[in-house]
């Protein structure tokens, strides 16, 4: 009953330096993001191009922000304009929170379950990226896209996948998401140890 009991308490404390970790170094972690989430919204997005892509901190949290621009004129929606500029954010604590669910949820497993720990922590390293991948460019853009729809067709507002997206996330996706792929770096952890 003592062992469970300190296994417990240990796994009480590394829930709350994990959580206490990524928020502390939350602006650090998402710098290291920055080349990859710049390559995918630059990817995604052809219209435009990426004027500012960085972390500020307006007010009194900090947030990633992304700024389009385009010096030429521009067609959107049946619509041509000449050259302009649009921008979105989305707070850096949003991020945070999948990775740190996500994070719990391997930490519970590898407590209670009987894993391969060389290929969990593989799997993490592919994971945790990929969160934030599905994550915060998506979003951004999601942002754009709904504001230009709002004002050249808001017809097809409910219609576009980047709005839908960013819908989802921003309604429960984010934790769907973080115990979704934790779930699965778990599974596959289990299922890649030699039975027997």
């Amino acid at each position: 009953m003592n062992n469970r009991f300190s296994h417990f308490l240990l796994l009480i404390s590394l829930v709350l330096a994990s959580g206490t970790a990524a928020y502390a170094f939350r602006v650090p972690i998402f710098e290291m993001f920055l080349p990859m989430l710049h390559w995918i919204i630059d990817t995604i997005e052809q219209r435009f191009h990426i004027a500012k892509l960085l972390i500020a901190r307006p007010r009194s949290e900090y947030v990633i922000y992304l700024q389009l621009v385009s010096t030429t004129p521009v067609e959107l929606y049946g619509r041509k304009l000449p050259g302009m500029d649009v921008s979105a954010s989305t707070l850096l604590t949003h991020g945070i929170q999948h990775i740190f669910i996500f994070l719990v949820m391997v930490l519970l497993a590898a407590f209670y379950s009987n894993l391969r720990y060389g290929v969990l922590f593989v799997l993490v390293l592919i994971a945790l990226p990929l969160s934030v991948a599905l994550d915060i460019p998506f979003t951004l853009l999601g942002s754009i896209e709904g504001l230009y729809l709002e004002n050249f067709a808001p017809d097809q507002l409910d219609a576009h996948w980047l709005v839908k997206w960013e819908k989802f996330m921003t309604n429960g996706g984010r934790m769907t998401m973080a115990l979704g792929l934790s779930l699965l770096v778990v599974v596959l952890s289990q299922k890649s140890r030699p039975s027997g």
